[in-house]
């Protein structure tokens, strides 16, 4: 939460999704959304996806007052 008298982070957040579990190579997707009042939005839904391993990760870029982040843990789930 932004608490009073701070400064509103702006810029953009990349989200890539990868058809591993592994978060490994190049991603099948990126998809780059804005900050809304220092908020970050959800991806765009991907799918339908077949039975097998995928991963995602997100990385912010950083803006006048704010650093770029590290990329994101990976998230790795399963389709059964």
């Amino acid at each position: 939460m932004i608490g009073s008298g701070s400064i509103t982070p702006t810029g953009t957040v990349t989200y890539s999704f990868f058809t591993n579990g592994s978060c490994s190579g190049s991603p099948s997707t990126t998809q780059e959304v804005t900050l809304n009042s220092g908020a970050v939005p959800n991806s765009s839904t991907v799918g339908p996806l077949a039975t097998a391993s995928y991963s995602f990760d997100a990385v912010y870029g950083g803006d006048g007052n704010y650093g770029a982040s590290p990329v994101s843990t990976c998230e790795s789930f399963t389709v059964d």
